[in-house]
């Protein structure tokens, strides 16, 4: 985890003052980051706050978990990966609901995405939303 946490900073910081000057959202010493899948644990999340900084949003996927099976189950029969099996992934659904829902609840800006339609239509909508949101729209705005 504190390897983790330190990669991350360490590139913030790197980035930060690359793009210093370099318009909204990139001035006194702030940027905007998107960091995919962390935290997935609770420590995790009030470590990268106590050492980092606090999020300002949270982009959550929200789907079901047939959809997610299905989806899982076909990315294994094209890539090979052993692990996406019915078995392997029920149990990463516990852990998700154990671990990660947590640290989903904890976070108060929360912008939510269905992901039970296609992954075209899902990618299409998250872009436009992560667009809307890094030009300063707010979520409500961009749910709306």
């Amino acid at each position: 985890m504190e390897v983790t946490i330190k990669l991350l900073e360490n590139a913030m910081r790197d980035a930060l003052q690359s793009c210093a000057g370099n318009g909204k959202g990139w001035e006194d010493g702030k940027g905007r980051f998107l960091i995919d899948g962390f935290p997935r644990k609770m420590d995790q999340a009030l470590k990268f706050e106590e050492d980092v900084c606090e999020s300002s949003l949270v982009i959550f996927f929200t789907t079901t978990e047939e959809v997610m099976l299905k989806r899982l189950l076909e990315r294994g029969r094209t890539s090979g990966r052993e692990d996406d099996n019915v078995k392997s992934i029920t149990k990463r659904f516990r852990t998700y609901k154990d671990q990660t829902m947590p640290v989903i609840e904890h976070y108060d800006k929360l912008h939510k995405i269905d992901s039970t339609a296609s992954v075209e239509v899902v990618h299409a909508k998250a872009s436009q939303s992560i667009n809307k949101l890094f030009a300063g729209a707010s979520a409500e705005s961009v749910a709306a």
